[in-house]
């Protein structure tokens, strides 16, 4: 089979599905209103890197991937299935290009990694979408989106530890052999190697091997297309050492002739290759005539400052101190165990960012949350932080994400407005100061956001909006309306009306559960600080920027802190529980600084700043996601441990006879938290019976609860669906 290393194809993402413009026409149910469906979302193509491909052969006989479209709606509120994804395997080392402009879009050197090719559309709106006060009976429904499609090019470059480079006929073949198990053609004429091969060489001394890639020979002028080698040169661009062979069986200075003539192939090609680490290898020592031939030829290139070993691949000798140098060339810089731990953190800083830059690839839906002490500026707002802001919004909305922005400031704005200073302010000042500068902020971004083309829309809300499950769906849906409006929606809480003291980490919450409502992929917090650190990073020079987070422990949280910023409360740690909250319903978030100029563009074209969240390996369905991080518990129960086990490891529901204590003051329907002997909460749900009642029931057996109640509304206290692991 040919080794082929270039390809171009195209790929297609499938079209949405339409909307469904339907009424519901049943009997005994007059007037039943638009009940039309959405139609669902194209599939998207994907482009995932694999070790059990080598070549690109298999595009050479297909060149067109076209995802599956999405169906369209359907009557009584039906949505249509989204189109199948299609997922196509390259080899680790591909090079992901636009085939048009050259763009470089992806480099997948890692197995998993993965690149968004070409999206799908979104489905269109069914006419119960579109239902008013206004308008109840809407004859109206949206098209599925189009699909993206474009022309693509791969090129592969081979990943190798170490690179033999060297004219026709010096020997690499046969050395790749020696070294390794690999069985290239090797004959006694030129250009025997055709392409590039691979072969593995194992240690005694060190578990992970090295990988060898032999390139096919080079000839003078290869840089500019000369000969065969041209083709290959791309494959030594990943290499990590590279081995000069030079045949020291020539006559006089033809072996140092040889050796500059690949030099300046590789200086002409790539100027930083001639740089790397690289030995000079002397084969075919067994041809020489005399030793001192190879002293004086050892002694030519150690003059030059060059390494130099003395080999004969074809009767072996030479080969051992060649394997035993190549050795520890790979264990240099390899930190042992307890040093990488301490090193990469969670995970490392290079698998850190090929992951982030693998999730960016496929978010669809993003919310933004910028913080007061980011638009802050002495007693107003900060002009250049909006114009940065709009600036980073108009790269994401125009590059065709769903977006929603969850704003504060409307504090600052009040008083700058209304002349307070900076002041301290009592709580009905707050309240005061948020209803006359939530306007003010709202004309600004209408201001900032106009010549730019986008149209605002604001929504305030309190912690009972979302509480609320009816309520709850309808903010969904009419963010959903306003996607598919091309509004850009702009959330605040609502705190004229809000009991509590507004406190600084109020929105990071409220963000993260808009992150979950809306299903989004990504959750964005940009704030005053560059991300999270080991440290307080005013606690001196010690202090690192962490780039990665896989999950948030409690070593997290420690390194969050309680430090406040300047205008709240919740500082940091209010940030990190909210990307928590994110990482459960399987969404990534960032915490970075609002002030960096094109922190947006920056992060999304994959660049080390700030902090990156991962999300959770368990996706938590979206209702269970709502019992366990919106709603608020209004009293605990505390387990024996024969039900924390039964809850917990067995997946039970919860019964009266492992209730061991009730707290609080709630009522059948209510949320409540369940403890462990220590006081740590295990759980959250929804319990069937009041605490009134449940204080009468608990540690009884099912069948008692009927005497002691005089009813029995379930056998379970709170049924295993209601009930979410914390």
């Amino acid at each position: 089979m040919a080794f082929v290393d270039e390809a171009k194809f195209f790929v297609k993402g499938g079209d949405g599905g339409r909307g469904c413009v339907s009424f519901l026409r049943e009997k005994f149910i007059p007037k039943g209103g638009p009940d039309g469906g959405d139609g669902g979302n194209g599939g998207s193509v994907y482009i995932e890197a694999s070790h059990n491909l080598l070549s690109l052969n298999d595009f050479h006989y297909r060149a067109h991937f076209v995802a599956h479209n999405g169906i369209p709606g359907m009557g009584k509120k039906r949505h249509g299935k989204n189109g199948k994804d299609i997922l196509v395997k390259v080899p680790l080392g591909s090079l992901v290009k636009d085939a048009k402009s050259g763009e470089i879009l992806a480099d997948l050197t890692a197995e998993g990694d993965s690149f968004l090719a070409a999206r799908g559309g979104s489905g269109g709106q069914g006419n119960s979408r579109f239902a008013t006060a206004h308008n109840r009976a809407p004859r109206r429904a949206t098209p599925g989106y189009p699909g993206e499609e474009r022309w693509l090019k791969l090129e592969l470059k081979l990943l190798a530890d170490v690179g033999l480079i060297g004219l026709p006929n010096a020997g690499k073949s046969t050395l790749l052999s020696k070294l390794s198990a690999a069985t290239p053609r090797i004959a006694a004429y030129p250009f025997t190697t055709l392409e590039p091969q691979l072969g593995i060489l194992r240690f005694d001394f060190r578990d992970t091997p090295c990988v060898i890639a032999d390139i096919p020979g080079l000839i003078a002028g290869a840089h500019s297309g000369a000969g065969l080698g041209h083709k290959f040169l791309r494959h030594i661009e990943r290499t990590r050492v590279l081995l000069h062979i030079i045949d020291a069986s020539g006559e006089g200075d033809i072996p140092w002739q040889n050796f500059q003539t690949l030099d300046n192939e590789l200086r002409q090609y790539k100027d930083e290759l001639a740089d790397r680490q690289r030995f000079i290898v002397l084969n075919k020592t067994d041809a020489l005539e005399s030793e001192e031939r190879l002293v004086e030829l050892v002694e030519l290139f150690s003059a030059h400052g060059h390494q130099v070993m003395a080999i004969s691949a074809l009767e072996g000798s030479g080969l051992a101190e060649l394997k035993e140098t190549l050795g520890e060339i790979m264990t240099v810089g390899e930190p042992d165990s307890g040093e990488k731990l301490q090193m990469t953190f969670q995970v490392g800083k290079e698998q850190g960012l090929q992951t982030r830059r693998q999730l960016l690839s496929q978010v669809r839906r993003v919310v933004v949350k910028v913080g007061s002490a980011v638009l802050a500026a002495g007693d107003g707002l900060n002009g250049p932080v909006l114009e940065n802001l709009a600036r980073g919004l108009d790269y994401l909305l125009g590059a065709g994400y769903e977006v929603i922005l969850v704003s504060s400031g409307a504090v600052a704005a009040g008083r700058r407005g209304l002349g307070l200073g900076s002041r301290q302010l009592s709580m009905k000042e707050k309240q005061a100061a948020a209803a006359f500068g939530q306007s003010t902020l709202m004309r600004a971004y209408e201001e900032i956001f106009a010549p730019l083309n986008h149209k605002v829309a604001q929504v305030l809300l309190t912690h009972n909006d979302l509480a609320n499950r009816d309520r709850y769906l309808n903010i969904r849906n009419t963010l959903f309306t306003m996607f598919a409006w091309h509004l850009l929606p702009i959330i605040n809480e609502n705190d004229t009306v809000s009991v509590k003291e507004l406190r600084f980490g109020d929105n990071d919450t409220l963000a993260a559960m808009t992150a979950n409502l809306i299903e989004a992929d990504l959750f964005i917090c940009l704030t005053d600080v560059d991300g999270l650190y080991n440290i307080n990073p005013a606690a001196g020079p010690e202090a690192r920027l962490v780039h990665t987070v896989a999950r948030v422990d409690d070593e997290v949280e420690a390194m969050a802190g309680h430090v406040c910023g300047s205008l709240g409360t919740g500082g940091m740690r209010s940030k990190i529980l909210a990307a928590r909250t994110v990482a459960a319903m399987g969404g990534s978030s960032f915490i970075g600084s609002g002030r960096m100029p094109d922190i947006l563009p920056r992060l999304f074209a994959g660049e080390a700043v700030g902090t990156f969240f991962l999300p959770s390996t368990e996706k938590m369905h979206r209702r269970q996601h709502w019992i366990a991080y919106t709603l608020r518990p209004k009293g605990f129960l505390r387990l024996d441990e024969g039900a924390c086990r039964a809850v917990t490891a067995d997946g039970k529901s919860l019964l009266a006879a492992g209730i061991v204590e009730s707290r609080g003051d709630f009522r059948a329907g209510d949320p409540v938290h369940c403890l462990d002997n220590n006081g740590e909460p295990i759980a959250a749900g929804l319990v069937n019976y009041s605490s009134r009642h449940i204080g009468k029931i608990k540690g009884c057996h099912t069948d008692q609860i009927e005497k002691i109640l005089g009813f029995i509304d379930s056998a379970e206290v709170i049924h295993r669906d209601n009930l979410v692991l914390l």
